[in-house]
């Protein structure tokens, strides 16, 4: 199959709806721009641009379908199963290799050029291509799992502070429920390798982009509403009132509760000399510079996906996944309009 090339001016609007806070917003034009290096092109290859976009590309998705969960109660299973048509569309479409030299950009941007090779070389072995691929399917386990972050005592508290914080800014923001606690499935009992693996990796720092789109959504929400929408926000608003919410995330320990269930992923992935040495390789130098900028690189990606969303394909896919739940009479909220 040819691929199709992307360039920053073939993107709908929407795909700058999915900026990370940190990251400029002249930087995405400029992963377009720069050459990337040979160095970084063959890791991006290695990798493979699919396992690197793929649980972003899935957050994404799952965050366009989630105003349409609170229109629906009781439907949860079909709004989710009218993401995956989405998604498996978005899959089918094979535009993940045409973000490759953007994807390079990336680490170029990252790491110095010893670095990526060093990368490269662990890549390309056995236990680095199994991670490659299996770490793309536990961090788009985890996006699952994230799901219930705001539903423990100090995700809830979170939101509430960044939604008082709009409130204080003159934004209308609607009461929120009272919190009901959810019991969490009992603790799988990882195994004291996946543990250590996890420490090393941090679950923050698995978890942490996730919860920054599931509170970039809630607040695009809450200026979609026609209170909101008449007015000018200031350009700091969402930013300012995200930065609340996870800094309180992080402040409160929230994401340590899942640790155990993220440590589970690791044992079904990998057998004990396995995770032992792949925190031996991400305590080396290599590796432990991977894993310090592996939030960085993880909001920079999203951008990406953003962008792959946004394209007249992505948004094409959307829309199928929506006229299946208009199909099944949901309500699909101002999709319909």
């Amino acid at each position: 199959m040819k691929k199709r090339a992307i360039s920053a001016g073939t993107l709908l609007p929407i795909a700058f709806l999915f900026h990370a806070a940190p990251i400029s917003a002249q930087e995405p034009v400029d992963l377009f721009k720069r050459k990337p290096s040979v160095e970084a092109l063959a890791l991006v290859k290695v990798i493979g641009a699919q396992n690197l976009m793929m649980p972003s590309t899935q957050q994404l998705t799952l965050s366009i379908f989630t105003p349409i969960l609170p229109l629906n109660p009781g439907h949860n299973a079909e709004v989710f199963e009218g993401a995956q048509t989405s998604l498996k569309l978005i899959r089918g479409l094979h535009m993940y290799e045409a973000f490759a030299p953007q994807l390079a950009n990336i680490f170029d941007l990252s790491f110095p050029a010893s670095e990526i090779d060093g990368l490269r070389h662990f890549y390309e072995t056995a236990l680095g291509a199994k991670f490659a691929y299996r770490q793309s399917v536990i961090n788009a386990q985890i996006v699952y799992l994230g799901n219930n972050l705001f539903e423990t005592r100090a995700g809830y508290e979170a939101l509430v502070a960044g939604l008082n914080e709009l409130h204080a800014r003159g934004w209308s923001v609607p009461a929120p429920n009272p919190y009901s606690p959810k019991l969490l499935p009992p603790d799988p009992r990882p195994s004291p390798e996946a543990v250590a693996l996890l420490d090393i990796i941090g679950v923050g720092n698995l978890m942490q982009p996730m919860a920054r789109q599931y509170v970039r959504s809630i607040f695009s929400m809450m200026h979609a509403l026609s209170a909101n929408r008449t007015r000018d926000p200031k350009p700091a608003d969402i930013p300012d009132a995200e930065g609340t919410v996870l800094a309180k995330l992080e402040d409160t320990h929230a994401y340590e509760v899942f640790a155990p269930y993220v440590a589970k992923f690791y044992d079904v992935s990998f057998a004990a000399p396995e995770l032992r040495a792949l925190a031996k390789f991400l305590r080396a130098e290599v590796g432990s510079n991977f894993v310090d900028k592996q939030r960085e690189i993880s909001e920079r990606i999203l951008v990406l996906s953003g962008m792959l969303v946004g394209t007249r394909e992505g948004m094409a896919a959307i829309g199928v996944g929506v006229k299946n739940l208009q199909d099944k009479g949901l309500n699909v909220g101002a999709f319909g309009r």
